[in-house]
Parts: structure tokens; C-alpha cells; sequence
């Protein structure tokens, strides 16, 4: 009888992204489209965990939003509030990073969509008018 030796090397893995509805776009990057109506009150957006690595004991650095508009706070578990008004319309990029001992880097990518509401048009009170009348011709 012969005895082998086997000896498995351990290969690093990068971390991933673990937010179900987001889409890996290009290697490390993975992105989700989130969209929100303005003018309502605060609207709450669970994240959560957003990251994993597979490899037993690797502790991620994770690197939060660091420009977060004024109507958006972001909470120790990346759970989002957000209040935005007609002003905020359009998309607001958020982006988190984990990145693992060996340099190896995840990047979420959150683009909240702030979509226009349409209102009802109101009377300004204050507002004059003039209402020119035009004279008919005769022929």
C-alpha cells in the first residue's frame, strides 16, 4: 500500500456582494437600482449585511458612503432613511466597499432613484393676472 499526500493550498476569495437584488456589472462591482417617490415622508430602506467573504477569519474593511446628501442618513447597520423633496429628483449615487487582508475588493454601488410626483396644480392667491380682451372684427 501506498500512502499520497495531498496538500491543498489556500486560495484566497474575494468578497461578493450578498444583496439579492443587485446585479454584478464588471468584476468586484456590483450594482442596484432602488427607486423612491419624492415629497412623502421618510422612507426607509434595509441594507443590512451587503458583504461576505467566504474565507474563514478574514475581517473586511468596509468604507461607507462619504458624500451622502442632506435628505439621506445612513444608520450603523446601512439601513437608509430618506426624505427627499421635488429638488432631489433624479439619481444619487451611494457606494460601499469591503475590502479583504489581501487587498482583494467588493464595491456595492446603490443608485436611489428619486422619481417626480406629479401634484395638483394650486391657486397662488397672490398673483395678479390681466386679462386682456380682444375686439372683434367686422366686416
Amino acid at each position: 500500500i501506498k500512502t499520497i499526500q495531498v496538500t491543498v493550498n489556500n486560495v484566497n476569495d474575494a468578497p461578493i456582494v450578498i444583496r439579492p437584488d443587485s446585479m454584478e456589472v464588471s468584476p468586484g462591482l456590483w450594482v442596484e437600482r432602488i427607486s423612491i417617490s419624492e415629497g412623502e415622508e421618510a422612507q426607509q430602506i434595509k441594507l443590512g449585511d451587503i458583504f461576505h467573504d467566504a474565507d474563514i477569519n478574514d475581517e473586511m474593511q468596509i468604507k461607507r458612503p462619504e458624500k451622502v446628501p442632506s435628505w439621506i442618513t445612513i444608520n450603523a447597520n446601512n439601513n437608509i432613511e430618506a426624505s427627499p423633496e421635488n429638488n432631489d429628483v433624479g439619481t444619487t449615487l451611494l457606494e460601499w466597499s469591503a475590502t479583504d487582508p489581501q487587498g482583494v475588493k467588493a464595491i456595492y454601488r446603490l443608485e436611489l432613484e428619486v422619481l417626480n410626483v406629479n401634484k395638483t396644480p394650486t391657486l397662488d392667491a397672490k398673483a395678479t393676472s390681466t386679462v386682456i380682451k380682444a375686439k372683434e372684427k367686422r366686416n
